[in-house]
Parts: structure tokens; sequence; C-alpha cells
């Protein structure tokens, strides 16, 4: 039975699917991905069951991770979706008078990277801010791109 909005609806794609996963399975870290351990405990978490309950009888002996802290934190990255990365938008003056400067400072978060381009480009710091010269009139465009676990964000 498949769920009204499954993406994966072949048994062959579903198939290439769990395959794909690999090592991810791998839910007490006993180097082996088994259908009476793992399988279990991936079954156990999906109807709810949390707790000493979801893992009592089904972690294998040389399981690396054995207490049920351990393996919910464990499903809980593989399950959860990272927040997409946030740029503060940028703080400008909509008007500057030409041998003028301009301030513009920025907060990026969940991300690692900042980048900027548009009239102003290269690699930034996540959190700061720069002085440019207005050296003759013109519109001037600064976009922000923060890459991060969530996806990109650009910001305007």
């Amino acid at each position: 039975m498949l769920g009204d909005n499954a993406q994966y609806i072949s048994a062959s794609r579903i198939e290439s699917r769990v395959a794909s996963l690999g090592s991810a399975l791998d839910i007490d870290d006993n180097s082996r991905i088994d259908a009476l351990t793992d399988g279990l405990i991936i079954l156990r978490y999906l109807f709810g069951l949390r707790g000493e309950t979801l893992i009592t009888g089904v972690i294998a002996n040389d399981a690396q991770r054995v207490s049920s802290a351990e393996v919910e934190s464990y499903i809980l990255t593989k399950v959860t979706i990272p927040d997409r990365p946030i740029i503060a938008p940028p703080s400008t003056n909509n008007s500057v008078q030409v041998n003028n400067n301009i301030s513009v400072s920025w907060n990026a978060s969940n991300s690692q990277s900042c980048e900027a381009s548009g009239d102003w480009t290269g690699s930034k710091e996540l959190e700061g801010s720069e002085t440019i010269k207005i050296r003759k009139r013109e519109r001037i465009f600064i976009v922000y791109l923060v890459p991060g676990p969530g996806g990109l964000s650009p910001n305007l």
C-alpha cells in the first residue's frame, strides 16, 4: 500500500531508493543492515515508539549505538529537513549622492558561506558590514547567495 503522495511508486524505484540510502540504514551502527534489527527499529520509529520501547529486543549484540537516545538522535539526522539558509535583508539607503558612502550590513544563518554578486562581488563573512563609495550616478544591485544544507537562499 502506497501513500497518496508517494514519490516512488514502482517496486524498482522503491528498491533503487532503498539501495541508494546505503549505510544510512545501519541504525544500530554495527556495519550491517539487517531487517531484524535496523528494519524493526525503523518500523517502530515510524509507528511512534520512542525511548526504550524503540530498541528493546532489537539492538544487535555488536551495535555501537545502544541507547534509545543515540538511536533516536541518529534517526532524526536522517529524517529532519535542515532549515533553509536565511539572510537578513541588507541595510541600505534609498538614495545616496555621488561621492558619498553607503553602508551595507548583513547577517546570514543556517549557512557556511555567503557570496555577494552584482555590483559588489566576492566571498563575505556570515555577518558583517562594509562601506561603499558611490563614484557615479547609477543603480547598485547586490545579490547575496547563502547556501546551506536546507537549500540556497538568495536575497536582493
